[in-house]
């Protein structure tokens, strides 16, 4: 639902009394004077609450919050699970990342009033980005931290900026050179030579619907979302995105936006392919498993449970992704204008740029249990109406004659 403030609820509850006061007066002016003027007096005592009301910006009495840094002051002094609790992250890891974005121009200006420690603000939005619910809500922070409710915004939107500007350094398409060994890992591991990536989509709940345009946000899950498409490679590196597509969109569509389908020579080597679900179409780069009746055939049944045990690193790859960064299960942001759209995709891209992070690093302190990610999530959208063309399904074919006779 949409948020409406407690000055907005007033103001419309004072405005339906109103009304129904100036219709008694109407409708009792002759046959009942007194209590005619009884609501006349009560709506003039109404008008000039109402007028209160509307010279003030806030209703509430501005409330005193202690900045006295709170949890802040012991955080350098907790245990491992203690402090990862905190922020999501190992003090080893946390020490890497606040290194990493320290010398970002964001955290430095010219005013005389320096900004607060960065690791400080590292620590404010690490615990935002990685807590569900109300756990990343702005209050909480602040109370917990000993931080005003406004420096904690701030604080996060510097990091997020900071973590975005990291992107092309955590978040890119792996060369030929690696291409090849990817492969090779594919075709020992799986059986599927010339296989490099998996690509799937996710949808990034939103807490609330979105003002502008809600009603494209709505996906088939029945919340309202983004649609984001992630793809993986077998150590669960996220290695490209598209990010800012509203939930409605099918996942085929927004692959096909990407630059990576639009200029496949780019990025596939001779040969190379990647494995999606069912959402997605068939194409030299992009294998999808059978779809019914064929799938019912035993073996297509056996090719598509091949090629899904070479998917999975999709789906596990979603699941830690959420699983430690939870705000992506519902994120505390309300899509009013343009500009909370840009947010959106760049918490969402920071929150990528931290799983890489994270990840690569591949510290024990720093595992988190997965996120459940179901099977009937990919196969529940359906597929796009595709027509396959002959050389297509040959070349599918070719694929599935060699993987179940390196399986046989």
């Amino acid at each position: 639902m949409v948020r409406v403030s407690e000055r907005s609820r007033l103001l419309r509850d004072l405005d339906g009394a109103l009304v129904i006061l100036v219709v008694q007066q109407i409708l009792f002016r002759y046959s009942h004077p007194v209590v005619a003027a009884r609501a006349r007096k009560t709506a003039n005592m109404l008008m000039v609450v109402k007028a209160g009301v509307m010279e003030q910006r806030f209703i509430n009495t501005r409330r005193k919050l202690s900045k006295e840094l709170g949890a802040l002051k012991i955080l350098p002094l907790l245990e491992v699970d203690e402090f990862i609790q905190e922020v999501r992250v190992c003090q080893q890891t946390f020490a890497f990342i606040l290194h990493e974005i320290e010398d970002d121009p964001i955290f430095h200006n010219n005013s005389t009033c320096p900004q607060r420690e960065t690791w400080i603000q590292l620590a404010c939005a690490l615990d935002r980005i990685g807590h569900f619910g109300n756990g990343s809500a702005v209050g909480r922070v602040a109370r917990a931290k000993g931080i005003g409710y406004g420096s904690v915004i701030l604080y996060t939107k510097r990091v997020i900026h900071a973590l975005k500007n990291l992107s092309l350094k955590y978040i890119y398409w792996p060369d030929a050179s690696e291409r090849e060994k990817l492969s090779a890992f594919n075709l020992t591991e799986f059986g599927f030579d010339n296989c490099i990536l998996s690509t799937d989509g996710t949808h990034v709940v939103l807490a609330q619907k979105p003002n502008l345009d809600g009603e494209v946000y709505y996906n088939r899950k029945c919340t309202y979302s983004m649609n984001v498409m992630l793809t993986f490679d077998h150590k669960r590196q996220i290695r490209y995105l598209i990010a800012g597509w509203p939930g409605s969109v099918h996942d085929s569509s927004i692959w096909e936006s990407g630059h990576v389908h639009k200029d496949p020579e780019r990025y596939f080597s001779p040969g190379q392919y990647q494995f999606g679900d069912s959402g997605f179409s068939l194409t030299r780069q992009m294998l999808v498993p059978y779809r019914q009746p064929a799938a019912s055939v035993a073996e297509n049944e056996e090719f598509n449970f091949r090629l899904s045990r070479g998917r999975v690193v999709s789906e596990h790859g979603n699941g830690i992704l959420k699983g430690r960064w939870q705000s992506l299960r519902a994120l505390p942001i309300c899509i009013n204008k343009g500009v909370h759209v840009n947010l959106v995709c760049d918490w969402i891209v920071a929150s990528c740029v931290l799983h890489n992070i994270v990840n690569s690093r591949r510290l024990v302190a720093d595992e988190v249990p997965l996120e459940p990610v179901h099977e009937e999530d990919a196969l529940g959208q359906g597929g796009p109406n595709q027509i396959i063309h002959d050389s297509l399904q040959q070349w599918r074919r070719d694929i599935q004659q060699k993987v179940l006779h390196y399986w046989a």
